[in-house]
């Protein structure tokens, strides 16, 4: 007969911290993917330092780096060990969170230097032509070319033109917690039965369905749904939100903004759930260019609501017109 092994208290110490890190991760939001991945990642770093009988907290800087090592000459690619280490990091992160330890000992470790390339980088009027090849006849087309266009602004932000932020994320759990009170308090009882009901949906209805119920919360007074001509696509955008929110955990952003230089114009509601103010002065120290501007009696959706629709794509326009302008762009 065989008999499941007893862990040792070292073990024992590490499975306990995971499944609080677990706890931990649910708490902010991270999906199963995500959890699944870190899970994997830092059960290679448990059993690596059980074997020598080292517990969650007893794992120094030359630890991490010793275990990186080893990960290393096993064979894993550079950019394996970077997403290892980022996972330590989001580990150690938490337990000083909770008080368990002073210092983050992961914060002393360097990932590996990817290996750099050089890519054949399109000039702007190159993409500029790209772009105009797009057809733009539908709202489709033109959500096309707007996404190309922040690709490759996304890469190379020193070739972009001034950018407009419209109803911004949150990026920090402060931002966060105010949003998740803001619709809290404007929940109803008809608003719970219609997203009862989209429960019972296929995914990707169930999402517009959602979208559709909590429109009280997020808007005024709309010209026409912003949802009407949507393709919905449940998983990537769950995909997409995790990915976001688990960056943000690692401390990716919105530090990465910083790289951007050009004038950046953030439009908001003061309808808006999303805390807009908030949102403006979290950015502000890796955008200090920015400005703000916020409507009143407007949610989510400026461009659609009827009474800031015409005043924000004036906005727009003179903005837009007076920065590129400037830049002589």
């Amino acid at each position: 007969m065989l008999t499941k092994k007893t862990p040792t208290p070292v073990e024992a110490s590490w499975a306990a911290a995971l499944e609080r890190f677990d706890d931990w991760q649910r708490a902010h939001g991270l999906g199963e993917k995500t959890r699944r991945a870190y899970a994997v990642d830092l059960g290679q770093l448990a059993d690596w330092a059980a074997e020598r009988e080292l517990g969650p907290r007893e794992l120094g800087h030359r630890d991490l780096r010793r275990f990186a090592g080893v990960v290393s000459e096993r064979g894993a690619a550079k950019s394996t060990v970077a997403r290892k280490l980022a996972a330590i990091r989001t580990f150690y992160r938490q337990l000083v969170e909770r008080g368990e330890l002073d210092a983050n000992p992961a914060d002393l470790v360097s990932s590996p230097k990817k290996d750099n390339y050089l890519p054949r980088v399109l000039r702007p009027r190159e993409v500029e032509e790209l772009l105009e090849r797009i057809p733009g006849s539908t709202p489709l087309d033109l959500r096309d070319r707007a996404m190309l266009a922040l690709a490759y602004a996304a890469a190379y932000p020193g070739s972009t033109g001034p950018l407009i932020l419209v109803g911004c994320g949150t990026f920090d759990l402060v931002a966060r917690a105010e949003l998740q009170k803001t619709i809290a308090e404007r929940m109803n009882d008809d608003i719970c039965a219609r997203l009862k009901r989209a429960d019972q949906l296929h995914p990707d209805e169930r999402l517009r369905a959602r979208a559709e119920a909590m429109l009280p919360v997020y808007a005024c007074d709309l010209l026409a749904s912003p949802h009407e001509d949507d393709q919905v696509d449940a998983r990537a955008h769950h995909q997409t939100w995790d990915d976001m929110v688990r960056l943000q955990i690692e401390g990716a952003y919105p530090a990465a903004f910083a790289e951007i230089k050009v004038p950046v114009l953030m439009i908001h509601g003061s309808f808006d759930p999303l805390p807009g103010r908030l949102i403006f002065e979290g950015l502000r120290p890796y955008l200090p260019q920015l400005e703000y501007r916020e409507f009143d009696r407007c949610g989510h959706y400026p461009w659609l609501e009827r009474a800031v629709a015409d005043p924000f794509f004036s906005l727009v326009r003179e903005w837009l017109a007076r920065n590129i302008d400037a830049a002589g762009t």
